[in-house]
C-alpha cells in the first residue's frame, strides 16, 4: 500500500525528459528526478517537447513510500508547477 509522506515545494530548472522520468536541477546542484507527473500540470506546460528545457520552476511536488512487493522505495509526483520568469 503506498503512503504520502508530504508535501515539498522547491526551485529548479527543468532538464530533460527521459522514458517518462522528469528532471529537475534544484538550487544548490541537487538533481531530482520525477517518476510521475499530474495530466492537468503536463496540459499546462509541454515537458514532452523542448519548449522548457532549462526553465525555471517552482514545483510543488509530494513523496510517496511504496511498499511494491516488499520492497520499500520513494515515488516523486510533481503536482503543481509555477514558471518563474
Amino acid at each position: 500500500m503506498d503512503e504520502v509522506i508530504g508535501y515539498k515545494k522547491e526551485i529548479g530548472l527543468f532538464k530533460k525528459h527521459n522514458q517518462g522520468y522528469y528532471t529537475f536541477e534544484l538550487e544548490g546542484n541537487e538533481i531530482l528526478v520525477f517518476e510521475e507527473i499530474k495530466k492537468s500540470v503536463l496540459k499546462e506546460f509541454n515537458l514532452l517537447a523542448n519548449e522548457y528545457t532549462n526553465s525555471k520552476f517552482e514545483i510543488t511536488y509530494k513523496e510517496i513510500i511504496s511498499d511494491l512487493d516488499d520492497d520499500e522505495f520513494i515515488i516523486y509526483k510533481i503536482e503543481h508547477l509555477k514558471l518563474i520568469k
